[in-house]
């Protein structure tokens, strides 16, 4: 490689960042929000989000032992 992926990264770094900030405040305002409309309380939005947010795939409960 000769740099262009580094370069292209660098030049587009204000994107990038805007687009993960942006992202990141999305889920926020989603987790505080929704629990709202469907009257849950915050334990239970916290554990949906968790459970909806694990990379394997498994749903798996938060106070299972295993």
């Amino acid at each position: 490689m000769d740099g262009r992926i580094f370069k292209l990264s660098i030049s587009n770094f204000p994107i990038i960042v805007g687009t993960l900030s942006l992202m990141t405040v999305g889920k926020t305002a989603r987790l505080v929000s929704v629990p709202h409309l469907f009257a849950l309380s915050a334990i239970s939005a916290v554990e949906a989000a968790l459970l909806s947010a694990q990379a394997n795939g498994t749903q798996k409960s938060l106070y299972s032992s295993e």
